[in-house]
């Protein structure tokens, strides 16, 4: 009973201790994001922000995410707000019920598909654009998906 209630102890100090160290790590990097002039440097520190935010606060995730695809793609780099929206995409579909949201950012960076060389990048954003839609236009969805699997099957398999 004694070994049960000090491991319980131990258990709960250990977590609270790793959150208390995320939420000041998130604390640094928001610093950052807040206060260079490096849009690389800003990048990195967003990066960090929507890794560590992710688990524990769905709304800095989603804003941080959204904040990284447009710096991302002004910096012309597209595969990673590419990464980004797709990594995005379910949390504002599905949590945020905004899947207009995620069409209207899909659709800014298919515009600039000829950049991206990763075919499995272009086949994942048909598949969030097709999962956007499947709330609103359903037979849309059916094309998209058809994308995605198109895209997919490329130069790999499923």
């Amino acid at each position: 009973m004694l070994k049960n209630n000090l491991l319980i102890v131990l258990v709960t100090f250990f977590c609270v201790f790793v959150v208390k160290t995320s939420a000041q790590d998130i604390s640094y990097f928001k610093i950052i994001v807040d206060n260079t002039q490096n849009p690389q440097e800003k990048l990195v520190a967003l990066d960090s922000v929507i890794s560590k935010s992710r688990p524990i606060n769905t709304d800095d995730f989603i804003a941080y995410s959204l904040e990284y695809i447009e710096l991302a793609k002004e910096l012309d780099s597209v595969e990673s707000a590419a990464k980004k929206m797709i990594n995005v995409s379910y949390s504002l579909t599905s949590i945020k019920n905004r899947p207009r949201k995620v069409l209207t950012l899909v659709d800014g960076i298919l515009a600039r598909k000829y950049m991206i060389k990763d075919s499995f990048l272009i086949g994942s954003l048909y598949l969030k654009r097709g999962g956007a839609n499947s709330r609103l236009d359903i037979p849309q969805s059916i094309i998209d998906f058809e994308y995605a699997v198109n895209n997919y099957g490329k130069k790999g398999s499923l």
